[in-house]
């Protein structure tokens, strides 16, 4: 017999983590542009960077409390993985 409620909040935590998942990709990927710039010219060159450090502090703490969320989420869903006879979700790691 399949734990209807269990699954239901299975699902809502597994989707609840994608769309944090997503979230931090996006404030990584605005951080990346965002300091592109200070990379343009070549070793010997001194060149004038401009960026916006207060914007890029932003968008790092932006990120590290969607991973934080998307984390949250996981611990979440894998409470209920069980009940509703659904995998647990992991995290791998790029270290």
């Amino acid at each position: 017999m399949e734990d209807f409620e269990a699954l239901g909040r299975y699902v809502a935590a597994s989707e609840k983590a994608a769309e944090f998942r997503i979230e931090r990709n996006k404030c990584a990927q605005a951080i990346v542009t965002a300091t592109s710039r200070i990379l343009g010219g070549t070793c010997s060159t001194y060149f004038a960077a401009t960026f916006d450090a207060a914007k890029i502090q932003e968008l790092l703490d932006k990120a590290a409390g969607a991973e934080q969320n998307m984390r949250t989420a996981i611990i979440e869903a894998n409470i209920h993985a069980e009940a509703c006879n659904r995998p647990k979700l992991k995290l791998h790691s790029l270290n």
